[in-house]
């Protein structure tokens, strides 16, 4: 926090809010959440819409709690079950020693789900017989495979006893529960929930920060602009807040603080990337201040705009006064004013949301040529497809300095492929040169590595052990009686990796 006079600026905008006299308003949640009642939750929302928030909040009220115990896990630095269960078992260990408890013994280390009876057993010998897991960011079982969303949907379906599940994600989600595990969706069970814009009188106390020690001073007609410009979002709130602080009140807002940055322009990227296609359509008709109800929208059957319409409503985007929707905050009808000019607004044109190709850096042996070209007939209909973009060193230019190309081509790369065997492992260019860099655009960026073993080899003393590899199973692809058929199981993935 930055200090203006003598108070400290009280507003927090990106970052989680870690302290209950800095969180304000989604009562109706956190009295469904905190229930323990060995349900199952899954809550949706935009991105910075607070869900973290929410589930830390959740956690704090039930620690104090003399018979629940709840643990949270962030899932987006996870890639597999093994992960979940491992990052399960060491957040249990610090609650424990956090409590002045004996530390458990997981005999089974990293396996997910004895790692969760084995905390409900001894849970329940310490008094606290209702336990709270809390899954944020649960998008990340988009990256399990077929075999581990068979089994986690097992486990779901017959939850155990004493147990509580709360997941929060945005509605990537969607492409999870729209895939059917044997027959059933992945959250059938789950009670739905959405975490959307504040009200009036929640933003309201947000704005006046009416839980902290110390309120902040706002006129009436501020409260109101505020309301206004940024439609209850918090994170909006906040910020605008934080700008307008000084000596313990807010300023008047000007024409120079209603405008869009980068920042915003990427949040808001992400959140209109992740609608489907009826809700971008829908969305990008409407201008600030302008309302419109189903039949003034005229682009998609009745039906269809009404499900959009009652979609970005629940998550915020619109507001309802009437038999009118409008846009929720000034900043978002900025950014759809820019949207527009950049793909035009001719009603003959299908305003959809194109995604521009994945880039995908390719690193392999030159002793596996072969191999590789092969695999890269599978892609081929991706390619074609503008579904991805391959970068490999073939594609030097004839004179190019090699390490400046290379290293210009992985910091452009959103996927690296690595095409594992012997002979790749025993690279010093790629294990010290190509794979680092791979590893720190992870740790950074989140992009995706993913390990292809082609050929029976030592992987799992590696670095790439810790990401899934393809084949699913690990098998390398050189010991498949019918080789096509392990590679269209790599190419199958890779498109996953793709939409998501």
């Amino acid at each position: 926090m930055q200090k203006s006079g003598k108070m400290t600026n009280p507003y927090i905008y990106g970052s989680v809010i870690r302290q209950d006299n800095q969180f304000y308003g989604r009562l109706s949640l956190i009295k469904a959440l905190s229930a323990a009642d060995s349900k199952a939750y899954f809550v949706k929302g935009n991105r910075r819409i607070g869900k973290t928030s929410l589930l830390r909040y959740i956690e704090r009220r039930l620690l104090s709690s003399d018979d629940c115990f709840p643990v949270y896990l962030d899932l987006s630095i996870g890639n597999s079950l093994n992960d979940f269960g491992r990052m399960l078992r060491n957040a249990i260990d610090i609650s424990y020693a956090e409590l002045g408890l004996t530390k458990i013994n997981f005999t089974k280390g990293d396996n997910l789900f004895k790692n969760i009876a084995t905390w409900l057993k001894y849970s329940n010998m310490n008094g606290r017989k209702k336990c709270v897991l809390l899954l944020d960011e649960a998008e990340a079982f988009l990256k399990l495979d077929n075999r581990d969303l068979e089994l986690l949907h097992h486990q779901m379906a017959n939850r155990m006893d004493n147990l509580t599940v709360v997941m929060t994600a945005t509605n990537q989600i969607e492409q999870l529960y729209n895939r059917k595990i044997n027959g059933d969706h992945l959250l059938t069970g789950f009670i739905n929930l959405t975490i959307g814009r504040l009200n009036y009188e929640e933003a309201s106390g947000l704005i006046r920060q009416s839980l902290a020690p110390g309120a902040v001073k706002a006129r009436g007609i501020i409260v109101e602009e505020l309301f206004k410009y940024c439609g209850g979002h918090p994170f909006l709130l906040q910020r605008l807040c934080f700008e307008l602080f000084d000596s313990g009140r807010l300023g008047t807002i000007k024409n120079e603080d209603l405008v869009l940055d980068q920042s915003l322009r990427h949040f808001f990227d992400g959140d209109f990337r992740h609608l489907d296609s009826d809700c971008q359509q829908v969305l990008l008709r409407f201008k600030w201040e302008t309302g419109l109800t189903f039949a003034e929208i005229g682009i998609l059957p009745r039906p269809s705009c009404e499900a959009a319409f009652k979609e970005m409503t629940e998550l915020g985007f619109l507001i309802k006064v009437g038999d009118k929707y409008f846009l929720s905050n000034i900043f978002l009808a900025l950014w759809l004013e820019e949207k527009r000019l950049r793909i035009g607004e001719s009603p003959l044109i299908q305003i959809v949301e194109q995604r521009p190709p994945k880039r995908i850096f390719i690193s392999y042996s030159h002793n596996n040529r072969k191999a590789k070209d092969r695999l890269r007939i599978h892609f081929k209909v991706l390619e074609l497809n503008g579904k991805i973009e391959i970068w490999e060193d073939t594609h030097l230019r004839p004179g190019a300095q090699w390490d400046p190309e290379i290293e210009n081509q992985l910091a452009q790369a959103e996927i690296f492929v690595f095409l594992v065997s012997p002979d790749l492992l025993a690279s010093n260019y790629v294990m010290e040169k190509e794979l680092p860099l791979a590893l720190a655009r992870h740790l950074k960026d989140g992009i995706q590595v993913v390990p292809v073993i082609m050929r029976p080899c030592l992987w799992e003393n590696t670095d790439f052990s810790r990401f899934q590899v393809l084949p699913g199973d690990g098998r390398p692809v050189s010991t498949f009686r019918n080789r096509d058929e392990a590679m269209t199981e790599v190419a199958k993935r890779l498109l996953d990796l793709v939409k998501n």
